[in-house]
C-alpha cells in the first residue's frame, strides 16, 4: 500500500489544486446552503433550453429527409426518361453531403450552448461564493 502511494504521488496530475476541483468544493458548498433552489432553477433552465434545442433539430431533420425522399422518389420514378442511374448518384451524392453538413452544424451550435452555459453557470456559481464570502466578513 505504501509504495502504491507513493507511486501514485509520484504520477498525480496535481488535481488537488485544479480549477475543476476548487469549482466541486465551491459547487459542494453550494449545494448544502440556501443558493440550491437557485441552483436547481438554473440547471433546469439550462436542460430545457437544450431539449428545446434538440426539438428543433430533430424537426429539422425530419423535414429534410422528407424533402430529400420526394426528390429521390421524382427522379427514380423518371428514371430511364428524364433522369439516368448518373443523375440519381449525384441527387443522392448531394443529399449525403447536405445531410452531414447539417449534422455538423447543429452539433457545433448545440456545443456551443452546452459551453456557453457551462461558462455562465461556472460564473454563476463563483460569483454566489463570492458574496457568500463577503457576507461572512
Amino acid at each position: 500500500v505504501e509504495r502504491f502511494s507513493q507511486e501514485h504521488v509520484c504520477y498525480a496530475s496535481g488535481l488537488e489544486h485544479s480549477d475543476e476541483l476548487a469549482f466541486a468544493q465551491v459547487y459542494h458548498s453550494l449545494i448544502h446552503s440556501p443558493a440550491l433552489e437557485t441552483l436547481l432553477q438554473l440547471e433546469h433552465s439550462y436542460a430545457a433550453n437544450v431539449e428545446q434545442e434538440t426539438l428543433e433539430f430533430d424537426r429539422s431533420r425530419k423535414k429534410m429527409e422528407s424533402r430529400h425522399s420526394k426528390e429521390m422518389e421524382r427522379v427514380v420514378s423518371h428514371l430511364g426518361t428524364q433522369f439516368t442511374d448518373q443523375d440519381v448518384n449525384r441527387l443522392a451524392a448531394k443529399q449525403f453531403e447536405e445531410t452531414e453538413m447539417f449534422e455538423a452544424r447543429w452539433s457545433s451550435s448545440r456545443m456551443q450552448l452546452m459551453e456557453s452555459q457551462r461558462r455562465e453557470y461556472r460564473e454563476w456559481v463563483s460569483t454566489v461564493q463570492a458574496d457568500s464570502l463577503k457576507a461572512d466578513s
